[in-house]
């Protein structure tokens, strides 16, 4: 079995895990392993990631006692992607409010990644009763202050970010997940990491219509889901919002097989204010509920110091760190689920 194979069987077995929910008028999935009684800890990821960073988290959450569950959020893995979707992190905070309404979650301990981080931090704020524990993993919470990494600024941009992400072909996306992303090889294979990939551009493969994806739609989009251009046609600005702080209508109403034009405009829709910044200061240092940070010591991308060391003042807590990089999921599953375990025994 060649390579693409092998991606394809781990993308449609994901797929075929998840269970679909609706929130919020956007259709998504969830993973789930555990007793459906057990303590929920919610997952939450960012990008280019989905649901599929954390496969391998729940599980070894479920081992431990929980229940654990991660979600898409729109714009990202099997969620639909529609225009004229807010992704700002506003938006897709709203959209993890309806999600854990819709999924009959009441009180849940709460895990957060990348930008997964601001969009928790907008979850918690929003019902701030209901979040038991916060574990903070490699995520932002001075955003006011925060630079993208160099890796992913050219995707903020209109004209450069298509071209930028329409580079990604298989070769430079493996090598990219494994300089950046992962540090124990061996823990992960060059499928699973392809499944990113796909899951990015292509969703769960079903065009607005439903259909299967045969390769090339009626859009006149090659296999990979982008245009034959790769240019950018929303004519947004660089925080990619319209004059309300939403996309404009018209491109693709709800589909899940986009080529990766929602997760341009969530690249687009970072929200990097004063205002947010306070919120989720205020947030992370809420001394009410248990809190802790726990970061992959040797990502290059968001780095221990002083991305970590500043999200562990603020929350007022010793910055732990395991042997990983970015994805730390990846590397280091069994130890973020102790760490959980850790801090809700305490």
């Amino acid at each position: 079995m060649g390579l693409r194979a092998e991606a394809d069987a781990v993308v449609a077995a994901h797929r075929a895990a998840m269970r679909r929910f609706a929130a919020a008028g956007v259709q998504s999935g969830v993973l789930e392993a555990g007793e459906p009684g057990a303590p929920p800890v919610l997952c939450l990821h960012g990008v280019p990631t989905s649901a599929f960073l954390y496969r391998k988290v729940i599980i070894e959450l479920a081992q431990r006692g929980f229940r654990g569950l991660a979600f898409d959020l729109p714009g990202l893995g099997v969620a639909d992607r529609p225009a004229d979707f807010d992704y700002t992190w506003t938006g897709l905070g709203r959209f993890a409010a309806a999600a854990v309404d819709a999924l009959g979650l009441d009180r849940f301990h709460l895990v957060v990644h990348d930008i997964g981080g601001p969009v928790g931090f907008e979850l918690t704020a929003r019902m701030p009763a209901r979040v038991l524990s916060l574990t903070i993993l490699n995520t932002l919470v001075a955003v006011g202050s925060f630079r993208r990494p160099w890796v992913m600024e050219p995707l903020a941009h209109r004209v450069i970010g298509p071209l930028w992400l329409a580079s990604m072909r298989p070769r430079l996306f493996l090598l990219l997940m494994r300089r950046l992303g992962v540090e124990h090889h061996a823990q992960v294979s060059d499928a699973e990491l392809l499944a990113y990939l796909r899951l990015l551009l292509e969703g769960d493969g079903r065009d607005d219509d439903g259909r299967g994806d045969d390769g090339r739609g009626d859009d006149g989009r090659d296999d990979d889901g982008r245009d034959d251009d790769g240019r950018d046609d929303d004519g947004r600005d660089d925080d990619g919002r319209g004059g309300e702080g939403r996309e404009g209508e018209g491109r693709n109403g709800g589909g899940r097989n986009d080529g990766g034009q929602a997760f341009l405009r969530i690249m687009r829709g970072f929200e990097r204010t004063a205002e947010k910044d306070a919120l989720y200061r205020s947030v992370v240092g809420d001394h009410r509920r248990p809190r802790q940070v726990l970061w992959g010591a040797l990502d290059p991308t968001l780095r221990l110091k002083p991305m970590g060391q500043l999200a562990a003042d603020i929350a007022g807590v010793p910055a732990k760190t395991v042997p990983g990089r970015h994805f730390l999921q990846e590397d280091n599953a069994p130890a973020i689920a102790e760490a959980v375990a850790a801090l809700v025994s305490n």
